[in-house]
C-alpha cells in the first residue's frame, strides 16, 4: 500500500485547513448549542401557556395549537402532524396520545424543520411537499 509522503508546505497547508475546520466545527456546536437552548426556552414557555390544566402533558389537540401558533399558523393539516413526527423519528405521543415538555422541544424542532421545508419553495419541496 502506498504512503503519502506530504512536503513542509503541503504539511502546513493541510494544518490551516484542519486548524480552520476546527474552528468551524467549534463555532457551528456552539450554534447548534444556542438553537437548542432557544428551543427549550421556547417550548417551555408555550407548554406552560397550553397545558391549562396544570397536568404536565397536552393533548394532541393542545399541540396542534402550539404547533400552529409556533410556526406563524402554519399548523398541520389533517393527520399530518402524526406522519411528520412519526416519520422524523419523533414518537413524542406516550400510550395516553400525550406530549411531555421534554418531548414538545423534539416535537417543535421537527415540526418547524417540516414547516421549511414544505413551505419554503427555495428548499425544493414546495407547498404540496409530501413524505416520501
Amino acid at each position: 500500500m502506498a504512503q503519502l509522503i506530504l512536503t513542509g508546505a503541503e504539511k502546513g497547508r493541510r494544518g490551516r485547513i484542519m486548524g480552520e475546520r476546527v474552528a468551524d466545527r467549534a463555532a457551528y456546536e456552539k450554534k447548534v448549542q444556542q438553537h437548542r437552548d432557544e428551543i427549550a426556552k421556547e417550548s417551555d414557555l408555550l407548554f406552560d401557556k397550553y397545558d391549562t390544566a396544570q397536568r404536565g402533558f397536552l393533548e394532541e389537540n393542545q399541540l396542534h395549537q402550539l404547533l400552529t401558533e409556533a410556526t406563524e399558523g402554519k399548523g398541520p393539516n389533517p393527520g399530518e402532524l402524526q406522519e411528520v413526527l412519526g416519520f422524523y423519528g419523533a414518537n413524542v405521543f406516550n400510550e395516553q396520545g400525550q406530549v411531555s415538555k421534554m418531548q414538545l422541544r423534539k416535537a417543535l424542532l421537527e415540526w418547524r424543520y417540516h414547516v421549511i421545508r414544505r413551505d419554503d419553495p427555495g428548499t425544493g419541496c414546495g407547498a404540496g411537499c409530501q413524505i416520501q
